[in-house]
Order: C-alpha cells, then structure tokens, then sequence
C-alpha cells in the first residue's frame, strides 16, 4: 500500500503534521508515552524527550519550530513508524482526532494482552 507521504517540517501548512506535533508534546507533557512506544522499534522516542526536557520557549509556536528544527528526523521516522501500522492516521487533522486514535490503540492494546496467556474470550 502506497503511503501518503506527511513531511512534519511542513507543519506549518499541513494540518495532520501540525495536530501529530501538537499530539506528541500533550503526551510528553502528561507522560502518557507508553502506548506509543510500543510503535517505536527506533526509540526516537527518547531523542525527542530528551531535548523536549532541555528546551524552553515561551509559546508553543516557538517550541514547535525549535523541535521541529533541533527532531525533525526522529519526528518524520517516529510518525513513518506509526503511519507503517495505521495508514489512517494520515487523515488525523486534529488533536481530538490523535486523542481518540490513542485511546483505541490502548483499548486495543489492552485486548490483546489482558491477563497475558489469555485470549479475548478469557481460556488458554
């Protein structure tokens, strides 16, 4: 399947980059990461966080162009990672969009290891 390609340093015109950026910082803020790390074989995760820890700037425009600048490639391999998986979230537009998509890639998560060696009917 051919991927439509999201370029995260066009976040700026592009309303699904803009909202995933917007998405990661909300999660890095409330350290809510975990869901997503399981998507992350790379572990750009943790290049990200650790500049998200050292940087400051005054707005969330300004933090967005100073990640953007400083993680535009753990961004764009990260956000490939997830797109490889579900292609849908290239029609994610909004936070709320990303929201809900986390929250069912936890439920699902969830589903398929609840209670380890059991199945979604709950026998071995």
């Amino acid at each position: 399947m051919l991927l439509k390609q999201i370029i995260i340093s066009n976040y700026r015109q592009d309303q699904t980059a803009h909202a995933f950026l917007e998405f990661y910082l909300q999660l890095f803020r409330s350290g809510e990461l975990d869901t997503l790390s399981t998507r992350d074989p790379q572990h750009q995760i943790i290049d990200i966080n650790l500049f998200l820890i050292d940087v400051s700037s005054p707005t969330q425009e300004e933090l967005l162009d100073t990640l953007v600048a400083h993680e535009q490639a753990e961004l764009q391999a990260l956000y490939h990672e997830l797109a490889e998986h579900d292609p849908h979230i290239n029609e994610l537009r909004t936070l709320v969009d990303w929201q809900n998509w986390y929250r069912q890639m936890t439920a699902d998560i969830a589903v398929k290891t609840a209670g380890s060696s059991w199945n979604h009917v709950q026998t071995r």
